[in-house]
């Protein structure tokens, strides 16, 4: 959790001291325990250490990749992390974010989404099936739209290993938008139907969309001020002259 990372790759950490609450929350209250079973380990070969990233449920979904133990050592791979997104076959539901963070950091994620009830509704009727053929991969990556293309020959739950925040990503299927939940306290979950899906990610705030709205009408207005301006200097240095010939 240093600049000098963040500067050159994505960490869980990130590049600044604030964070979104409950991110905060996630790292303080699960990830930081998952991270001592590092210290805590005897782990003394690199093949030990890899043994210890199995367990560590909160790291791994949160796909990290890699180790940084010492700049003058190189990173170690982590080839438990889950990727950027994955299909799980069952729900635990939490009764509030207390509960939500407790689970989390018990839980199977790889094959588990843990959920909040209030967001029961959102899946009324609805059951993931394992499909051992099923697949998700993430094909275009830019930090205001993801997209990725799915295909599984059932209903699939994927967890995409993005932060949860609906104040201005929205989620489509096949260019339709879709809503999308938490899962898991801090990541994105998504409900796909059987097939081959495109699936997009794309951040939309009103706050922006507004912004770019008056910033545009800004610029017409200035244009036109620009305009008139220009004209009544042409008309006034023209008729200057002509009262100066006369």
């Amino acid at each position: 959790n240093d600049g000098v990372t963040s500067y050159f790759h994505k960490s869980i950490g990130g590049y600044h001291g604030a964070k979104m609450e409950r991110y905060q929350e996630l790292i303080e209250f699960a990830l930081m325990p998952d991270l001592n079973k590092i210290f805590s380990s005897k782990a003394n070969s690199a093949e030990q250490m890899i043994a210890v990233f199995s367990n560590m449920h909160i790291a791994n979904m949160l796909n990290t990749k890699y180790y940084i133990f010492s700049p003058d050592q190189p990173a170690l791979p982590n080839p438990h992390a889950m990727g950027n997104a994955w299909m799980v076959n069952q729900i635990v539901w939490a009764e509030d974010a207390d509960d939500e963070l407790e689970k989390v950091g018990k839980e199977d994620l790889r094959h588990i989404a843990v959920i909040d009830k209030r967001s029961e509704s959102d899946l009324v009727g609805f059951q993931p099936t394992k499909d051992s053929l099923a697949s998700i991969k993430l094909t275009t990556y830019q930090p205001n739209e993801l997209t990725y293309a799915f295909e599984s020959s059932s209903d699939q739950l994927v967890v995409f290993s993005e932060i949860f925040y609906d104040k201005g990503w929205q989620a489509y299927i096949d260019d339709s938008p879709v809503d999308h939940i938490r899962v898991n306290y801090v990541l994105r979950g998504l409900k796909i139907p059987a097939g081959k899906h495109n699936i997009v990610f794309e951040f939309k705030p009103t706050s922006y969309e507004k912004g770019v709205m008056v910033s545009q009408a800004s610029s017409i207005i200035l244009i036109l001020l620009l305009f008139v301006a220009t004209a009544h200097f042409i008309y006034t240095t023209t008729r200057e002259k002509t009262i100066v010939k006369k």
